[in-house]
């Protein structure tokens, strides 16, 4: 999205196969996502896939651990009461494909996911590619 047909970007977060997996979808039908608890570490791999012959000029690039709620009754939209955030490229151009290795340690997380009728509590891992004014 906005970086046209320049790359792809792919998050993989480590996860013990041992370790409890949660649907996001109620009828089981997306994806898997793993169950961290208060006081563990979070990392995995942010994988950017230049397409053939392509360049990507960025304002940096961070990885963000980010908690949100979304109610029922807010028509203001999703709330982030949890963000940490971390650089994993500072601003330059990508000229090949590229993993970057990133780590939250120890996190500390005040409220547990819940889905419920008019609340949800979840955490996300977000990868943000800064694009350059004009560019």
């Amino acid at each position: 999205m906005f970086f046209g047909n320049s790359c792809s970007l792919d998050i993989d977060i480590d996860a013990d196969p041992s370790r409890p997996f949660v649907y996001i979808d109620p009828f089981h039908k997306g994806a898997k996502c793993p169950v961290f608890s208060d006081g563990e570490d979070i990392s995995g791999t942010a994988f950017i896939t230049l397409h053939p012959g392509k360049r990507l000029e960025h304002s940096g690039i961070k990885v963000e651990l980010i908690g949100q709620s979304d109610t029922l009754y807010n028509k203001s939209g999703i709330y982030n009461f949890f963000v940490m955030s971390r650089e994993i490229e500072p601003a330059g151009t990508l000229l090949e494909s590229k993993q970057y290795r990133w780590k939250f340690p120890l996190v500390g997380i005040e409220n547990d996911s819940y889905w419920g009728v008019n609340i949800r509590l979840y955490y996300l891992v977000r990868i943000t590619i800064l694009k350059p004014y004009g560019g």
